[in-house]
């Protein structure tokens, strides 16, 4: 499959909120604030730029560097082939290598599936689950956008509603 289209990367925002909605399971979910969702896509995109610049490996290796530009606070950017084998993790990178297509969240949703699935069907959307945050060490929930950005690999960053 090419890489997804910029207009396919752009839907509207009452698209994206519901596309998020439903797929988190609570129809009338906000998915987060509009300006974490603004940030959180502005991340994602510049790692998704940096990928087309410099190709996956290097990117990756930027995208596993704790003291690079794409780990930021609480925000990190990960990547994964389709079938769920983690290419890179901002935050763990002990990942690397592992299949996670079976992980689910703090309530057993399993939502690395559902990351796929978007990806692959819609070419980008936003899920919402409950996920370590790294910064307070608390569970909370989590809203990522996750791209579509080759054939066999999604890569996605999040944040934390507050």
């Amino acid at each position: 499959m090419p890489q997804a289209s910029s207009l396919s990367r752009r839907l509207c925002l009452p698209a994206l909120l519901l596309w998020g909605a439903l797929a988190s399971g609570a129809a009338a979910q906000e998915v987060g604030g509009a300006g974490q969702r603004a940030e959180t896509e502005r991340f994602l995109r510049d790692a998704v730029s940096y990928i087309d610049q410099v190709g996956p490996e290097q990117a990756f290796a930027a995208f596993n560097d704790p003291q690079g530009r794409f780990i930021v606070g609480e925000r990190y950017v990960f990547c994964n082939r389709i079938n769920g084998t983690v290419l890179a993790h901002g935050f763990n990178p002990a990942l690397l290598g592992r299949n996670l297509a079976s992980l689910r969240d703090a309530r057993g949703k399993p939502f690395a599936a559902a990351l796929i699935r978007i990806a692959v069907t819609e070419g980008q959307g936003w899920l919402s689950y409950e996920w370590f945050n790294p910064a307070t060490r608390q569970t909370e929930v989590k809203d990522t956008l996750i791209i579509r950005v080759r054939e066999d690999i999604v890569c996605g960053a999040g944040h934390y509603r507050r």
